[in-house]
């Protein structure tokens, strides 16, 4: 881990303009070098007094120090400069966010920003969960995210191919949306945030049984393929036999040369006049 952590310096903090990137990049430096530690700077992580195994309670000590060490690293020394040394890492933390963030609720660019990379290779179930998880740590920070925000991150940061499918969704949140705010008050901002709870909780079934769906089809389409291509294969099999069989079975005749049959069963014209002459022959013999 300090080797890591001397290898490769973490990104800087200059001031609010650059604070969503900083806090993008920041997390996959921590992640890297040890993923504890961004438990502990956004606080869900045990805390050391909890925890009653002695080795665990140390290393939980240790990364608690590290992380502050991160994070004082990881911005320009004028902020630094404002930052207690008596601070954990998760006060820390939060004193950047309300600082820097400019005081905003996250914005849904902001989440999609963090989920790129499940646009690209990532299930509707990651998606969802990964959503899921930006807004609790959000919530543990004092910046809830409210229903619309994850609502619009679902409905416009899943894979292309499931854009046409949301479009109906986009349409009920709205529609939600027009009805509550002709009557703007404050029972109404409540029960438009339940809807959209509702919503999104629909829309996240719905992406997922449209998954497993596709997922069901694709293995149906991919057994029928098979089954076509192993009948196939037999036919061609038994087809390339027959004619071998047909072959070995196509006599030839000696008298006519015709196939089919031999000489002794020829129905040729020949053979008949013959057998005819021996017929009558022999009945005028017996006579």
């Amino acid at each position: 881990m300090d080797t890591a952590m001397s290898m490769a310096a973490p990104p800087v903090l200059r001031g609010s303009s650059d604070y969503y990137t900083w806090r993008r990049q920041l997390r996959t430096y921590v992640n890297e070098v040890n993923p504890m530690m961004w438990e502990a700077i956004t606080g869900v992580s045990l805390h050391p007094a909890d925890v009653t195994d002695e080795r665990l309670r140390i290393s939980l000590q240790t990364t608690a120090r590290r992380a502050v060490n991160v994070l004082l690293r990881a911005v320009a020394p004028e902020i630094a400069n404002m930052i207690r040394e008596d601070q954990i890492a998760n006060e820390v933390w939060k004193y950047l966010e309300r600082r820097y963030s400019k005081g905003t609720i996250i914005q849904p660019y902001v989440l999609l920003t963090e989920l790129t990379h499940l646009i690209q290779v990532g299930s509707v179930n990651e998606f969802i969960s990964n959503i899921e998880r930006i807004a609790n740590e959000r919530a543990l920070m004092g910046h809830p995210v409210d229903a619309g925000t994850k609502l619009g991150c679902l409905l416009r940061g899943v894979q292309p191919h499931l854009h046409p499918y949301t479009a109906a969704y986009e349409a009920q949140w709205e529609s939600i949306a027009l009805n509550k705010t002709s009557n703007a008050t404050e029972a109404s901002n409540a029960e438009l945030e339940i809807e959209l709870e509702r919503l999104f909780d629909r829309a996240a079934m719905g992406l997922q049984y449209y998954e497993e769906s596709a997922q069901l089809k694709e293995r149906e389409v991919d057994n029928v393929t098979l089954a076509v291509r192993f009948t196939s294969h037999n036919q061609g099999g038994y087809q390339q036999r027959q004619p071998a069989t047909t072959t070995s079975s196509q006599v030839t005749c000696w008298n006519c040369d015709g196939h089919g049959h031999i000489s002794s069963e020829c129905p040729s014209p020949e053979k008949e006049e013959k057998r005819d002459k021996r017929g009558r022959g022999g009945r005028g013999r017996r006579k």
